[in-house]
């Protein structure tokens, strides 16, 4: 039967936030202040770069293996140190630079020439940006067909625009508006989420779906460091949860109800916001554990004091037991210490950390307790 003999009503733009049960409302209050939590959290500069970079790049790779593009996930984070230049040496060589180029246009505050635009070709636009140079994708065109990936369908491709347009209308609408300035983030996390949800239903484009999708959603997100954070998060959650993400789609388009969807998402992103914060913490543990030795060593350089320094940091970041024989092997810098060193000296190093209580010792060897060792770790 062809799609206009029936009247187009299954995908309706309603959204019953009273019918939410409670835990989500709680759950979307963790997510939303865990966030901004994160703004907070003091690490090295060099750290917290890192951490942000490397957010950012696993997010661009979820998207794009999403897309059935395979970037490696290093090949991101080096275009990304590099500024977005272009990236050599792949079957894929635009990919990554037409990315990470939209991805700076969309979300750096320094670009006033790029507004928000809530409407139909800002879609467009954004898919321009990221499939430029692809010439089976068609840069900045709506889907002619079915999409072919096994997806679901989406909407006929000949209603696509007045549908993105109902959508873009609604997230811009009174009712998905905050009802105080300290619920904002919770509500734009709740737009992020329908456009989400919706965008997956629609399908309008043939290729480029999933990224054009996390760069709008990232620019809905980009008052604020949180907001971007949480649609990286979004992307990495969707990724890892395999089919349960188009069967989650499926469900929402069955049942017209948008909620379980929403639930899911918020739960998978906040597994993801604890794995970050769980990273965070580590880093600190072992900021606070380098600060500690160069105070606890700091009145000696000699050939001793260099080699326990070194054992202890080391451990420290194995975060596993040891054995003694095993000890001058575990980091380069280690092995050259010990190069031409006794083994009766290597032991005489180690009962010295042991006299000082700043490593243990079990049945698997020795390790370095940072959450014993260091004073209010947590």
């Amino acid at each position: 039967m062809h799609p206009f003999d029936e009247p187009i009503t299954w995908l309706t733009f309603k959204l019953s936030l009273r019918e939410a049960p409670v835990s989500f409302w709680l759950e979307l209050g963790e997510l939303a202040a865990s966030l901004r939590q994160l703004d907070g959290v003091a690490l090295a500069g060099g750290e917290g770069r890192s951490v942000e970079r490397d957010l950012r790049a696993q997010a661009m790779h979820a998207r794009a293996a999403m897309d059935g593009l395979v970037l490696p996930l290093a090949l991101l984070k080096h275009a990304g140190e590099e500024g977005g230049g272009r990236v050599r040496g792949t079957p894929h060589a635009t990919a990554p630079h037409a990315y990470l180029h939209a991805w700076e246009k969309l979300t750096n505050k320094a670009h006033p020439t790029t507004p928000m635009a809530l409407e139909a070709a800002f879609l467009t636009r954004i898919h321009s940006m990221v499939c430029e140079g692809s010439v089976e994708a068609r840069p900045g065109h709506w889907r002619n067909a079915p999409p072919t990936d096994g997806s679901w369908d989406g909407v006929p491709h000949q209603v696509i625009v007045p549908f993105v347009e109902d959508l873009m209308e609604w997230l811009g609408s009174a009712e998905l508006a905050p009802p105080s300035p300290e619920q904002g983030l919770a509500y734009r996390l709740l737009q992020l989420l329908l456009a989400e949800l919706y965008l997956a239903w629609i399908r309008p484009f043939g290729t480029g779906h999933h990224r054009v999708v996390s760069l709008f959603g990232e620019t809905l997100m980009r008052n604020g460091s949180e907001g971007l954070r949480a649609a990286q998060l979004l992307a990495i959650a969707l990724y890892k949860s395999g089919h349960e993400y188009p069967e989650q789609v499926r469900m929402a388009a069955a049942t017209r109800d948008p909620i379980p969807f929403l639930t899911f998402c918020v739960r998978r992103m906040l597994t993801e916001l604890r794995a970050l914060q769980h990273h965070i913490i580590s880093l600190q543990q072992h900021g606070l554990w380098r600060a500690q030795l160069l105070d606890l060593f700091v009145d000696g350089n000699d050939a001793p004091t260099r080699r326990q320094r070194q054992i202890l940091l080391d451990l420290a970041e194995t975060r596993t037991s040891i054995p003694q024989n095993r000890l001058p092997s575990i980091s380069p810098a280690l092995a050259t210490l010990y190069a031409g060193v006794s083994e009766k000296t290597l032991r005489r190093d180690v009962q010295a950390l042991l006299d000082a209580d700043l490593i243990q010792r079990d049945n698997a060897g020795y390790r370095v307790d940072l959450d014993g060792t260091l004073v209010f770790s947590h």
